[in-house]
């Protein structure tokens, strides 16, 4: 299915998932509650989530919150490892970012590339980041990857550069530059939010700045 998307809209470039299991996530918030499933993290199909998240596993069932695990494959690993830039991208943070590191291996590939490592946090506002500063959201990663590749991993090989709009009034969530500081994160401002993308990012932009960093 993916190839023939691709194909159909003309991808330049490999899209692959980082697995191919049939799994689910479940979230466990700073109060207790287990959410099991997608749709009851992102606040779409059902209200809001109440409290903050507090951590995030793959299960097998959504009649089952027993943790799960899974494998990436070695073309997967390979990928990671030799790309040219890692980003974390604008998006529901839990689900469709944080998700993507809880594989056994994705840590560890991240962490073996060479080359810079982007976080873009939302402008607008997300659910599933509930209580949460852009350096939390940073911290998120950086405590998922090194899940998988050890507690000595350093930050500045998971996360090394934050992009931001220069105007912070975009940002529903604070930015606590000091905080990204002390942990070693560079904060780069950009011009990223236009009058005609307002509140979201504006694509191009972006896109040119990325692929100015690799």
């Amino acid at each position: 299915a993916l190839f023939l998307f691709s194909k159909l809209l003309e991808v330049r470039g490999v899209v692959c998932p980082i697995v191919e299991d049939d799994l689910h996530l479940c979230a466990e918030l700073v109060d207790g509650t287990l959410l099991v499933g997608q749709h009851r993290l992102t606040g779409k199909e059902v209200a809001p989530i109440h409290a903050r998240v507090q951590s995030l596993r793959l299960v097998r069932s959504l009649f089952d919150a027993s943790p799960a695990s899974a494998d990436i494959d070695e073309k997967v690993r390979k990928h990671i490892e030799a790309a040219d830039l890692i980003c974390y991208p604008m998006g529901s943070f839990y689900s469709s970012v944080l998700a993507n590191l809880l594989p056994r291996g994705v840590g560890r590939a991240i962490a073996a590339a060479g080359c810079p490592r982007v976080y873009v946090p939302n402008t607008a506002v997300d659910p599933e980041q509930l209580g949460m500063t852009v350096a939390d959201s940073v911290e998120a990663l950086w405590h998922a990857a090194r899940a998988d590749a050890g507690d000595d991993l350093p930050i500045s090989r998971v996360v090394n550069l934050v992009l931001i709009d220069r105007n912070p009034n975009h940002y529903s969530m604070p930015i606590d530059l000091d905080r990204l500081d002390r942990l070693g994160v560079q904060v780069v401002p950009l011009e990223l939010v236009t009058d005609t993308s307002h509140p979201y990012v504006h694509p191009q932009r972006l896109t040119e700045t990325l692929l100015s960093l690799t």
